[in-house]
């Protein structure tokens, strides 16, 4: 079966992350945002992708 497209693990990992970085944007401070939300966004996606992830 093709794991490719519209399944729900790609929509449990990628709203949390938009979410979080939209936050993180928002709370980062002088241009901090530039640092904080790639690292705070991958981060993200890496452990959700490692409880979520699809095999």
């Amino acid at each position: 079966m093709d794991r490719e497209g519209n399944i729900w693990q790609t929509w449990i990992v990628a709203i949390p992350v938009a979410l979080a970085a939209t936050a993180l944007e928002t709370l980062s401070k002088v241009g901090l945002d530039n640092l904080t939300v790639p690292l705070g966004s991958a981060a993200l996606c890496f452990f959700l992708n490692q409880f979520f992830g699809v095999e």
